[in-house]
C-alpha cells in the first residue's frame, strides 16, 4: 500500500501536511476491511463476533472477541466436565480449544454445513495430541491423556465408565470421530496439512484480516499523533504490508 498526495485545494483548516492525506486514505482501507470482517456471521448464533459480556467461564481465550454467549458457554463447560474429571479440566489447552470451537471468531471460515465438515490444521491436532513440546505422531494412539483418563460420556448406556484413551483411540481422527465440539455434533473433522489459516483453523496464530487490521490501526495510530518525515511514513507503510504477510505467532 503506497499512497500518493492528494492533488488540488486543501481544506481551510490549518493543515498537519501529508499525515493528514495518509490519515484519510488508511481510514478508508481500514473501513473497507472492517466491512469485510463484517460479512462473516457466527455460525450459531448468526451475528459478528462480540466481547463476552457476561465473560466466558469455560471458553476464557475468546472473551475479548468470541461466538458464543453464556449460554454456549454453559453447555460446552458441561460436555467438557462429562469428558474429564475436574482435576484435569484445564490441563490440556488444545483440547480446551477444541471443545470451545463454536466461540472462535473464526469458526465459520472453516466448516461445510452442506458436506458437514470442519477442517483443522494437521499443527493444530498435534498440539491436541501430543505431550508438551513434542510432535507425537497423530497415525498413533498417545498416553497424553492416560494419567487423567477420561469418561465414556458419548456412550449413554456407559457414560460414567472410566476408559483409558491410549486404549479407546488408535489414532487422532478416531478421536476426532468419536467427539466433536459441541454444537457441531455429526461433523467430520478433516486434517489438513497446511500452515496458512486460511486453509484451515490454526490454533495459536492470528488470521491474514486480522493481522492487516492491527497494522492499518497501528498505521492510523502513528500517523494521527507524531509528526512524521515521509521517509517515515513510508518505512510505516512497508512494515504493515510486512506485519500482514508474515504469520506470526500470537503470544
Amino acid at each position: 500500500f503506497f499512497f500518493q498526495a492528494e492533488d488540488g485545494i486543501r481544506d481551510a483548516q490549518e493543515s498537519r501536511g501529508l499525515g493528514d492525506v495518509y490519515k484519510r486514505q488508511i481510514l478508508i482501507l481500514f473501513s473497507a476491511f472492517s466491512s469485510v470482517i463484517a460479512q462473516q456471521l457466527c455460525t450459531q448464533l448468526q451475528r459478528q463476533s462480540f466481547k463476552a459480556s457476561p465473560s466466558l467461564q469455560q471458553c476464557y481465550r475468546n472473551n475479548p472477541n468470541s461466538c458464543c454467549n453464556s449460554v454456549m458457554d454453559n453447555v460446552i463447560s458441561e460436555k467438557y466436565q462429562e469428558l474429564l474429571s475436574s482435576s484435569c479440566s484445564r490441563k490440556f489447552s488444545g483440547l480446551e480449544v477444541y471443545y470451545c470451537y463454536a466461540c472462535s471468531p473464526q469458526e465459520m471460515k472453516y466448516i461445510n454445513k452442506d458436506e458437514k465438515t470442519i477442517k483443522i490444521c494437521k499443527s493444530f491436532a498435534i498440539k491436541i495430541w501430543s505431550p508438551e513440546d513434542t510432535e507425537e505422531d497423530i497415525t498413533k494412539p498417545t498416553n497424553k491423556f492416560d494419567d487423567c483418563g477420561m469418561f465414556k460420556y458419548w456412550d449413554e448406556q456407559n457414560s460414567k465408565q472410566p476408559i483409558v484413551p491410549s486404549k479407546e483411540f488408535p489414532d487422532i481422527q478416531a478421536f476426532f470421530d468419536t467427539l466433536q465440539p459441541p454444537f457441531y455434533e455429526g461433523y467430520k473433522i478433516i486434517i489438513v496439512d497446511s500452515t496458512n489459516d486460511q486453509d484451515c483453523f490454526l490454533y495459536g496464530k492470528m488470521t491474514f484480516v486480522s493481522q492487516l487490521v492491527i497494522g492499518l490501526t497501528l498505521c492510523l495510530y502513528t500517523v494521527s499523533y507524531t509528526h512524521l518525515t515521509l521517509p517515515t511514513i513510508y518505512s510505516v507503510q512497508i512494515s504493515v504490508v510486512a506485519v500482514s504477510l508474515k504469520k506470526k505467532q500470537c503470544v
